[in-house]
């Protein structure tokens, strides 16, 4: 009889040692999940909420042929003043992110999900393009010329 109890003990707690652990698998699942959420909404935030980058984003997605010959004169004369400090601060941000997803830190589909447009508007533009590699942008570059990154996708 002992004996019987005694299993019957053991397949409790094995069980409720199952349910427990299920459990403890659920809540961390859940906790990284919401980490992550807030983690994307910072980014998010500092990208579009903040006026750090607007003025080139304003640029690339509008292309005021203007602002565009300013940027195109200085990419090509390696000149340097505050339009360019804001445009080199601007790929960074996205080398940064490139970067992250190059270390699976971020998913290629959140990183659509956030940039996709202005990722897009960098892309679009031959010249800017042209310099994010001689310029130090290789994980930027890399990204927009790789398979993962399709602009295409609905």
């Amino acid at each position: 009889m002992l004996e019987i109890i005694a299993k019957i003990a053991t397949i409790i707690a094995t069980l409720v040692g199952a349910i427990g652990v299920g459990f403890a698998v659920n809540s961390y699942r859940q906790s990284v999940r919401l980490k992550r959420a807030e983690w994307l909404q910072k980014l998010y935030q500092q990208f579009y909420e903040l006026d750090r980058y607007r003025t080139v984003r304003e640029i690339l997605d509008y292309r005021p042929e203007r602002e565009l010959a300013e940027i195109y004169a200085h990419l090509s004369d390696q000149s340097k003043d505050d339009m360019m400090d804001q445009l080199w601060d601007y790929l960074n941000f996205f080398e940064f992110v490139a970067g992250l997803v190059e270390l699976k830190q971020i998913r290629m589909a959140d990183l659509k999900l956030l940039f996709e447009y202005p990722l897009e508007r960098i892309a679009d533009d031959e010249q800017i393009m042209a310099s994010l590699s001689q310029e130090g942008y290789e994980h930027l570059h890399v990204l927009l010329q790789g398979p993962s990154f399709s602009r295409h996708l609905p």
